[in-house]
């Protein structure tokens, strides 16, 4: 009896220490989704080398996504391919129905397989939890999982009807893009996540149907039309792949498939298919030039604006050219853009594009214009352009504005005839590969341009594209005279 008690003696502060680490470790996890994550969760992978599954160590990317899905009501991801995101969401649903008990997720799917699959990964990450985290289990069946601490996940194939019969504390919406009833969804799903739950739509896009509703979606988010939060995780959110990886790729894949699986930009992945586009994929790849931005040392002298970025320092006695696009810049508007041009070498040397007021962005473009080595400013001549134009002259004095051939006038005129003939020039210019682009709006916006309209597809952008057309032109046409250098300058005017 004696040796007895002495062993439960012996063995009490082993105990005490286990229930302490184990309560640290819940208080720990409700804290932060992320450790809770990197930490106990696990996922399995067909293309991984030896065991089937293995802890789900998070990427930088997949943190800091982890951290926008538990900051936001509503949250649309848009992404590239292979990025573990659909793993992610589910271990964030796992955590909320372990440290948020009685909590209810709903997970849609494009197809009944889809559904089968999200929810045996849900099931497999709970079942490799510690046992004194993972909660009983109250009910398995193929498409649902409920713990015994109320907490419950269903997983639906998509229907008209879907998910109307529920209020949820996580709606999970995958591969969104893909779903033929989404706006019908979508209005279920917000009824649902509007009771105090949170509604996280992931998705690649379909370039198929450029104008789906998810790319619908994350377009009117970026504008600040609805109160979603907007992510987009590229190519190189999975860190083991580096540049030489893109380059395969980049030779072994249509523009299109690569834009499609693994876009840089949102811009590339919200792209339709090329096949009615106005310049050919081959022109854009051909024009296309390193895109490294000048670190803080390389860009001495060069001001600090918001939404800009130098890839090539100012080199004395070239003359540059900066052709700018200009948008009414409250929240609702598209952005304005501009490009700066080396004249010589016919490449950007810089870009920039955010939704300025246009009083700030003629101050912008003015304070790069100086840095530049007094650049031609071209400024497309629409409403909100007029008052660039204006500031530039009026407010500071500025005197190196671009002369329109046509009418005489300052700043860029865009007519039928203009726009066709600036068109055909930069599409003269991208097949030659004589245009140097290295900012990847501007080329994605580029391959973007319909044949047909001479304009994005309804919903996208094309700003960044017009400083490259109206670039093409302004460098080119009649109101130009010949630099000894062998390029040509475009003209300016001194008032």
């Amino acid at each position: 009896m004696e040796t007895e008690q002495a062993a439960v003696e012996a063995a009490e502060p082993i105990i005490s220490q286990e229930k302490d680490h184990i309560a640290l470790e819940l208080t720990k996890c409700g804290m932060s989704p992320g450790y809770f994550v990197d930490k106990y969760c696990q996922i399995d992978d067909p293309n991984k080398q030896g065991a089937a599954w293995f802890p789900f160590e998070l990427w930088p990317a997949q943190r800091e996504a982890i951290e926008v899905l538990a900051a936001n009501k509503k949250t649309i991801v848009l992404k590239a391919r292979q990025l573990g995101l659909s793993w992610l969401t589910l271990a964030y649903a796992l955590w909320l129905m372990i440290t948020k008990p009685g909590s209810v997720i709903l997970i849609f799917s494009k197809t009944d397989d889809d559904a089968r699959e999200l929810m045996r990964r849900l099931k497999g990450m709970r079942r490799r939890l510690p046992d004194w985290m993972q909660g009983g289990a109250g009910k398995e069946l193929e498409k649902e999982l409920e713990l015994t601490n109320s907490s419950r996940a269903k997983s639906f194939t998509t229907t008209k009807h879907s998910g109307r019969s529920f209020t949820a504390s996580l709606v999970i919406v995958d591969e969104a893009a893909f779903i033929p009833f989404l706006s019908q969804l979508m209005n279920a799903a917000e009824e649902t996540a509007d009771a105090g739950g949170k509604l996280v739509v992931i998705s690649t896009n379909d370039k198929a149907v450029p104008n789906n509703g998810f790319a619908t979606l994350y377009r009117r988010t970026k504008e600040g039309r609805t109160d979603y939060t907007a992510m987009f995780i590229p190519w190189s959110g999975r860190p083991s792949r580096d540049a030489a990886w893109y380059k395969h790729k980049k030779r072994t894949k249509t523009q299109d498939d690569l834009w499609q699986e693994y876009p840089a930009v949102a811009d590339e992945a919200l792209a339709g298919l090329s096949a009615t586009k106005r310049f050919d994929p081959a022109w854009i790849r051909e024009s296309s030039r390193d895109d490294s931005e000048l670190t803080t040392y390389g860009r001495s002298g060069l001001p600090v604006i918001r939404g800009v970025k130098y890839y090539m320092q100012p080199v004395e006695g070239r003359s540059y050219l900066i052709t700018a696009d200009t948008a009414e810049g409250d929240v609702g508007s598209d952005p304005s853009a501009f490009a700066v041009w080396d004249t010589l070498l016919w490449e950007e040397a810089a870009f920039g594009m955010a939704r300025w007021e246009p009083s700030a962005f003629a101050g912008h473009l003015w304070r790069v214009a100086i840095a530049y080595g007094d650049s031609t400013v071209c400024v497309e001549r629409n409403n909100h352009g007029h008052a660039v134009i204006l500031s530039l002259r009026e407010i500071y004095g500025y005197k190196w504005l671009y002369k329109s051939p046509f009418d005489k006038k300052l700043g860029w005129l865009t007519t039928v005839r203009t726009k066709t003939l600036a068109m055909d020039k930069t599409a003269e210019m991208l097949e030659s590969g004589e245009m140097g682009i290295r900012s990847k709006e501007i080329l994605a916006q580029l391959a973007n341009i319909d044949a047909n309209t001479m304009a994005a597809p309804e919903g996208d952008h094309d700003d960044a594209a017009m400083v490259a057309i109206i670039a093409a032109g302004a460098l080119t046409w009649g109101s130009i005279v010949r630099k000894s250098a062998g390029r040509r300058r475009v003209s300016t005017i001194t008032y």
